[in-house]
């Protein structure tokens, strides 16, 4: 079964981490509109930290274990992008963070192909930065006047 063994690590690993952290580091300056030195860390944490946990959390933790106990793939990424969506409305307490289950299922299919977390961090982080973008995009025409 495919979906047990995880494969080894690329070699270029870490040239894709460093651009990677110039990207987000470009974001955070592109969003916040602040100096680098006094980042808004709100947008940080987006772009950054909660890809990061969330997936180790939801794709290395819950979906991993999934594959593990029901067989099915598509079940697995169905339940975790249900709970993945569902901690999103209970922690942010708005119905729209449930609009997180189309990009959760997303993120798990991206999982289920590479068995890699890595490249679901960087689609997670690219979710959030257009999430953080689109106030910016409506603002744009004021901000040239």
């Amino acid at each position: 079964m495919r979906f047990l063994t995880l494969p080894p690590a690329d070699s270029d690993t870490s040239a894709r981490l460093l651009w990677s952290a110039a990207f987000l580091v470009a974001l955070v300056w592109l969003l916040t509109r602040q100096p680098l030195a006094v980042p808004s860390w709100s947008a940080v944490w987006l772009l950054a930290g909660a890809p990061v946990v969330e997936e180790v959390i939801f794709r290395l933790g819950l979906q991993q274990e999934l594959l593990t106990r029901l067989k099915s793939a598509p079940v697995a990424n169905a339940l975790t992008a249900l709970v993945f969506a569902l901690a999103h409305g209970l922690s942010q307490g708005t119905w729209q963070s449930l609009l997180t289950l189309l990009p959760a299922l997303a993120l798990g299919s991206v999982f289920q192909r590479s068995r890699r977390v890595a490249p679901c961090i960087a689609l997670h982080a690219a979710f959030n930065a257009i999430w953080l973008a689109v106030p910016l995009v409506h603002a744009l025409p004021t901000f040239f006047s």
